[in-house]
């Protein structure tokens, strides 16, 4: 074990001993029927523990760290279900101004981001939140001033985010602009899903003027909307693993104390195989979304993000609707955890990109390499 892994192991030690002593899943239920969903006094734990920061310049406020603690962290909170914005404020808002902001917007925007006095999210779809359609959102010139209308949709935290970045069509070319949450003419319009621990949204923009200092002008807008997309579906593949850990472990313990025709549940072959087929995806999953934490900005870093988020998306969806049945029908029932995994995974296979959509990109990535 490198110094990497051992402070990676000791960061997971510290954040499973945060999240499981701040938010069981008893805290958990109290938190989804909140205003909000979220836990604002978890955040900021998250912020003085430095998760927020841990990918973010020192420059910044953050504590130049590397997608490998990261990774860590991101895997603890989707063990507990944790309602955390941070993949919609880190990973994506902050992501998109480090990658295309100049060094104003850096410094104004992200040292909120890393202390967590600020969330922010990231609208980078069309109204169906797919990346494979066009985007319904535009901005245009009017008397000197460069105005926001149309739609962004299933934004993920945009109910409690201070500023979002908006990905958007001038003409026919694609570019990012920082809007505030609160400006005349934003309507954040929340929706009902499955997921309970995740909120979503569709944003709408009616005539909202965007001042010259927030368009996000310094790097080619679809390729960071590209890279903004693989690296969300990283994190959540990284927070799928963690929810596939938890999966196998509650299944396991169900099973081995439920007794059927005088005999415990687990003792029977069907549900034998079952469960090791749970561990078979835990550890499959693991093995490609901390591949493709460690790959990021290097040369298979394109391939390892395709396979980590469509990977993932099958085998977690899959894997909660086995640990579902283990549990027979009380698996379905409010007062057991497991239905709480189901629906976020099956949420969590479609945000971001789709398990289809992924492959599609794998397949484009090793005909372009094969091609050369």
């Amino acid at each position: 074990m490198g110094p990497n892994d051992e402070l990676a192991e000791e960061l997971r030690a510290s954040a499973r001993k945060a999240l499981d002593d701040r938010m069981p899943t008893t805290v958990l239920r109290q938190v989804i029927d909140t205003e909000d969903g979220i836990d604002r006094s978890l955040y900021a734990l998250a912020a003085d523990l430095g998760w927020l920061g841990l990918t973010l310049p020192e420059s910044v406020g953050g504590s130049g760290g590397s997608w490998h603690e990261l990774a860590v962290v991101l895997e603890e909170i989707g063990r507990a279900l944790a309602p955390l914005p941070m993949i919609a404020s880190v990973v994506v808002a902050a992501g998109a101004v480090m990658l295309a902001g100049d060094d104003e917007q850096q410094q104004r925007l992200i040292p909120g981001i890393a202390d967590g006095s600020a969330i922010a999210t990231g609208a980078l779809f069309g109204a169906s939140g797919r990346p494979d359609e066009p985007l319904a959102a535009r901005v245009e010139r009017r008397d000197g001033s460069l105005v926001l209308s149309g739609v962004s949709g299933f934004v993920p935290d945009a109910h409690v985010s201070s500023w979002m970045v908006v990905a958007a069509t001038d003409g026919a070319v694609p570019t990012l602009v920082v809007v505030d949450s609160s400006a005349p003419g934003v309507r954040i319009e929340r929706l009902d899903t499955t997921d309970v621990t995740r909120r979503l949204a569709h944003v709408h923009f009616d005539d909202v003027v965007i001042p010259s200092a927030n368009v996000l002008a310094g790097a080619d807008a679809q390729h960071v909307i590209d890279e903004l997309v693989r690296r969300a579906g990283v994190a959540i593949a990284l927070d799928s693993v963690g929810g596939l850990e938890r999966v196998v472990e509650i299944t396991v313990a169900y099973v081995g104390e439920r007794e059927q025709f005088g005999r415990k549940v687990g003792s029977f072959q069907a549900v034998k195989h079952h469960c090791a087929n749970l561990l078979v995806f835990s550890e499959t999953a693991r093995v490609a979304g901390r591949a493709a934490a460690d790959a990021i900005d290097g040369a298979r870093w394109v391939e390892w993000a395709a396979i980590a988020k469509s990977y993932s998306g099958d085998t977690y969806t899959e894997a909660t609707r086995i640990a579902v049945q283990c549990f027979g029908g009380v698996g379905f029932t409010w007062e057991y955890d497991i239905h709480f995994y189901m629906k976020r995974a099956r949420l969590s296979q479609q945000l971001f990109g789709s398990p289809t959509y992924h492959r599609q990109l794998l397949t484009r990535e090793l005909r372009g390499r094969t091609a050369d």
